[in-house]
């Protein structure tokens, strides 16, 4: 992945974008007056932009996760499957109370856009803070997995309707590189009910950098993976992804990012050849950790990092470790390797809280850094 570097930060609150007490810019400049005009106009363009959350709509029928199953099968070692799932019988499974294995909620929700509003490297615009930010990686996320049982908690694949609502959590605006973060709930929503008054199962955050066009593709931050004593490790297993793999999972997740589809295009933005999807990724980290959870437990908290392109046709270990001495400790985690570099690392708890969810403030926040050319 491309390096982050810190970069000088303006806040400001959104819901105080009239007062200029509120804004405050960490740079020098001569024309203060000047900087802290543009930056609210910055800002404020994109408080109109992102300032309703985006719902969408879904059925959790077993046929997308049996789908991805299917895609997955081949290169996962069968300790790892889904739960219910058996190659020896690959017919679609009937609805029913089979749960909806920890991951497989992203096959769901897709983004729901008309063709022409994709832009040109196939993304969606949904979260594009516009030009000159023209590509965009998923970089990062966590994942928090809701059990319940008097809600009708953990998720099941009995076709009911579920709601998935997004907003910008927060954006960070630099010369050639943007961040923004998505914050997520997923949640059953029976027909004609407003989403906001149903128990969330699932919440999550995204976050993506969006880099210019003049920005160079850098390898990133992955470091030479040495094993620790106090940690107990597993290698989970290895394998080659291949285009095809690419295919299947930009068809499940309704995908048309073309650095996971067209290797031409990729070189076009500095890569050398096809990238898997952060989310096949997390999904790949999530599958490792599946027969390591205790039994009878089930994963409630992963955060994951994506360090590095993770390419077609190059193999990669996936290494699992449980940290912690004491026995009964509820914590892993997980590591892409690439040649023995680490690409991509995870950290699962099958600890969590049985509270229903509160959500952060509702207040957006908005981090901005002006050009220096102003």
């Amino acid at each position: 992945m491309k390096a982050f570097q810190r970069l000088p930060k303006a806040r400001l609150a959104l819901s105080s974008l009239n007062s200029p007490s509120k804004l405050f810019i960490r740079q020098s400049s001569t024309n203060e007056s000047e900087l802290e005009i543009s930056a609210k106009q910055e800002v404020g363009a994109l408080k109109r932009k992102f300032a309703e959350p985006t719902i969408s709509y879904d059925y959790l029928t077993p046929t997308s996760s049996h789908l991805l199953n299917l895609t997955l099968a081949d290169i996962l070692p069968e300790e790892c499957w889904a739960p219910n799932f058996s190659a020896s019988d690959l017919t679609l499974p009937v609805v029913g109370d089979t749960p909806l294995p920890e991951g497989h909620h992203l096959v769901y929700c897709p983004p729901q856009l008309l063709a022409r509003d994709l832009l040109e490297d196939g993304t969606d615009n949904m979260h594009h803070p516009g030009r000159p930010f023209t590509r965009r990686l998923w970089t990062s996320g966590n994942l928090r997995f809701h059990s319940r049982p008097e809600d009708g908690l953990p998720m099941k694949l009995d076709g009911r309707r579920v709601f998935c609502r997004e907003k910008i959590r927060r954006i960070n605006i630099g010369n050639d590189l943007a961040q923004i973060t998505i914050l997520r709930h997923i949640g059953y929503a029976p027909e004609n009910t407003s989403p906001l008054k149903f128990v969330v199962a699932i919440s999550e955050t995204r976050d993506f950098r969006f880099f210019t066009d003049k920005a160079e593709a850098k390898a990133g931050v992955g470091h030479q993976y040495k094993p620790r004593r106090d940690h107990n490790e597993i290698k989970a297993f290895s394998f080659t992804p291949t285009p095809s793999l690419l295919a299947r999972f930009s068809a499940l997740t309704f995908n048309a990012h073309r650095i996971h589809l067209d290797v031409q295009y990729s070189q076009v933005e500095g890569y050398k050849s096809l990238l898997l999807h952060g989310p096949l990724l997390a999904m790949l980290m999530l599958a490792a950790l599946r027969p390591h959870v205790e039994h009878g437990n089930s994963l409630r908290i992963f955060g994951y990092r994506l360090l590095r392109p993770v390419y077609v046709n190059e193999k990669i270990d996936i290494i699992v470790q449980k940290t912690g001495r004491e026995p009964t400790n509820g914590d892993y985690s997980v590591m892409i390797l690439v040649g023995g570099v680490v690409h991509a690392s995870g950290r699962g708890s099958s600890k969590g809280i049985d509270e229903p969810y509160k959500e952060l403030d509702d207040a957006h926040l908005i981090d901005a850094r002006l050009p220096e050319s102003l």
